[in-house]
């Protein structure tokens, strides 16, 4: 095994991104180097990429839609400087049950449409703020799930047992759905992972960060949920459960009697969801590598940090 020299984190990513196919790095940048194996490692660096355009979109969207709410008057204004031609029939709603004569459609203005005051731009501004950030929470925890999928011992198989796997599929059809759904869930990669590399476990529990990496994963596991699939609210069941496991501590909200938690994700709270995704990955990798006897230095003091090829 051998290690490369310090490149850039943008080079770092273009290279692994290149050599998907686990083909030495080829071209003039890339003479000297070394092909070093370690199965692990590309998933491990496309995690570290995408979780770096996470935060560009992050850093974007602080920028671009302050919390104070002025862009969101700034981009009204642009709106109706260069959309002249505008739909003036804009707030309201066409009743297609009745025409005027001549066969005209007889349209109604709504009877909830805003007033255009600084308090309804702040209010659709900040709307805007935290969808955004429940969505790129969503997405951190999907980049997550993948990469476990990824370096998930199961599909790293030995090709004897993955001929035996084919040959199984091939006489007696494919697998339950349950089990296949099953196997691929992140509770269950999470827990395959553990067993094979027991270190895991070790750093999940005791931490210098002090949190309970398993269980705040599970948190957000919820989290993504209610984005996805529940505009932002965790149900009451779910959030009594949740709430003992720090949800109120790590994503932010209000709890509705009778409705559940409402969310109110932040791009604080997504910036630290990335940084906690992005050390419980390493974790991750660094164990699974120690595990099989891979390397798994990350940065050597003299050389700055280490570059690893497939």
């Amino acid at each position: 095994m051998t290690r490369d020299d310090e490149v850039t984190s943008q080079d770092s990513t273009q290279n692994a991104q290149g050599s998907q196919g686990g083909a030495t790095p080829t071209g003039p940048e890339t003479k000297g180097m070394k092909r070093v194996e370690n199965p692990h490692y590309p998933a491990f660096d496309l995690l570290l990429a995408r979780l770096l355009a996470h935060e560009e979109v992050l850093g974007l969207l602080a920028q671009m839609i302050p919390s104070d709410g002025e862009s969101a008057a700034r981009f009204a204004a642009w709106r109706a400087d260069t959309h002249p031609t505008a739909n003036p029939l804009q707030g309201c709603v066409a009743d297609i049950c009745e025409m005027q004569k001549g066969g005209f459609v007889r349209w109604f203005p709504t009877l909830r449409y805003p007033k255009r005051t600084k308090e309804a731009r702040l209010h659709v501004n900040r709307t805007f703020r935290r969808r955004c950030c429940g969505w790129i929470v969503a997405e951190t925890y999907e980049s997550f799930r993948e990469f476990a999928q990824e370096v998930d011992p199961a599909t790293l198989m030995p090709q004897s047992a993955w001929k035996r796997l084919v040959e199984h599929v091939r006489v007696c059809g494919p697998l339950p759905c349950k089990r296949t759904r099953n196997r691929r869930d992140l509770k269950h990669v999470l827990k395959r992972i553990r067993k094979t590399a027991p270190a895991l476990r070790d750093c999940e529990n005791l931490n210098s960060r002090g949190v309970e990496l398993s269980s705040w994963l599970r948190v957000l596991a919820d989290v993504r949920n209610a984005v996805v699939h529940n505009g932002e609210i965790i149900a009451e069941r779910r959030y009594r459960r949740l709430k003992s496991a720090g949800l109120d501590r790590f994503f932010p909200g209000e709890h509705i009697a009778d409705e559940g938690y409402v969310l109110d994700l932040t791009p604080e709270v997504a910036q630290d969801s990335i940084e906690r995704v992005r050390e419980y990955g390493l974790a991750i990798y660094k164990a699974v590598s120690a595990a099989a006897e891979y390397p798994v230095t990350l940065y050597d003091p003299d050389k700055g940090m280490t570059v690893w090829r497939r």
